[in-house]
């Protein structure tokens, strides 16, 4: 029997954080056995990232209000005409009032309040009741491999059934039907 030595596997996980086992004295039956469960690891995270489905956004949304982030491209009458509007996700259609894309892909990932509001908005987190200092759930939709440019491209989570999305410089609040 033929031995390996100093194998190192390196399994990137869905959290995003690499792994590393040094593997010592493997032999070709073995090496072949977890080079193929690393396969299809592999394969099975892929499909849970990225492209993912992340069902937690699926279903239909209305915008029941909007918040100004300091400067914004709308004016309040503007922005207050957008409640009613309806979005909807699914793995098959992302669709925000009048915008849509059949080919969506949906990406979640925490990050932390203080960078996405003071310095992504330039809006204090606790003004849309989030805490400084916390992290924040959010999920991007791109489309067709790209980068989607419409409202409900970018949902940023305050719980289950309330979210943000953000437009011209206006907080827009979804909840979910």
């Amino acid at each position: 029997m033929r031995l390996r030595r100093n194998v190192v596997v390196c399994l990137q996980l869905n959290s995003g954080v690499s792994w590393t086992q040094g593997l010592t004295y493997l032999s070709s039956d073995q090496l072949t056995s977890l080079v193929t469960l690393l396969l299809a690891v592999g394969a099975a995270s892929a499909c849970s990232r990225g492209t993912a489905v992340t069902p937690e956004v699926f279903g239909q949304w209305e915008v029941v209000g909007h918040q100004g982030a300091g400067v914004s491209a709308m004016s309040d009458s503007q922005a207050a005409a957008w409640t009613g509007r309806d979005a909807y996700f699914a793995s098959n259609v992302a669709r925000f009032h009048r915008d849509s894309c059949s080919r969506p892909a949906y990406r979640s990932q925490s990050v932390p309040a203080d960078s996405l509001f003071d310095i992504g908005f330039r809006i204090a987190p606790r003004e849309l009741g989030f805490t400084s200092g916390s992290n924040v759930r959010i999920t991007e939709v791109s489309c067709e491999g790209k980068d989607w440019t419409a409202p409900g491209a970018l949902i940023i989570w305050a719980d289950p059934n309330r979210a943000y999305t953000v437009w011209d410089g206006e907080f827009f609040t979804l909840l979910r039907k």
